[in-house]
């Protein structure tokens, strides 16, 4: 086991400052910093949602095209299997309702950047 790295604390150990001192132990200093990482983490995360939101919103609308049509074709085939899956997209269906309704409502907020499509 090498204990060397332990010398590097000798470092602090004959140090004279005192680190109470140090402007990066200031408490308001530190929730600046954590405020401003905060910031920076909550602008990426806005570019993300404005690419993610309307994904969303094109592949439920796709969706509600889509699989009724599909439901139709698989009853021809098999009744059974068209009946499980109606059940699903009933299930979905709502889901669905409630996603868009946070979508409308993200929409509606004041200075949003969504790009209404």
């Amino acid at each position: 086991i090498k204990y060397s790295f332990l010398a590097e604390f000798d470092l602090l150990h004959f140090s004279h400052d005192d680190p109470q001192n140090k402007p990066w132990a200031n408490p308001a200093i530190q929730e600046g910093v954590i405020s401003y990482c905060k910031l920076c983490c909550t602008c990426t995360e806005i570019e993300r949602l404005n690419i993610k939101i309307p994904w969303l919103s094109t592949t439920i609308a796709d969706k509600l095209d889509f699989i009724p049509v599909y439901i139709e074709k698989v009853k021809e085939m098999n009744a059974l299997l068209a009946h499980e899956i109606s059940q699903w997209w009933t299930l979905r269906s709502k889901t669905n309702i409630i996603h868009l309704d946070k979508i409308m409502h993200t929409w509606k907020l004041p200075r949003n950047s969504l790009k209404v499509f």
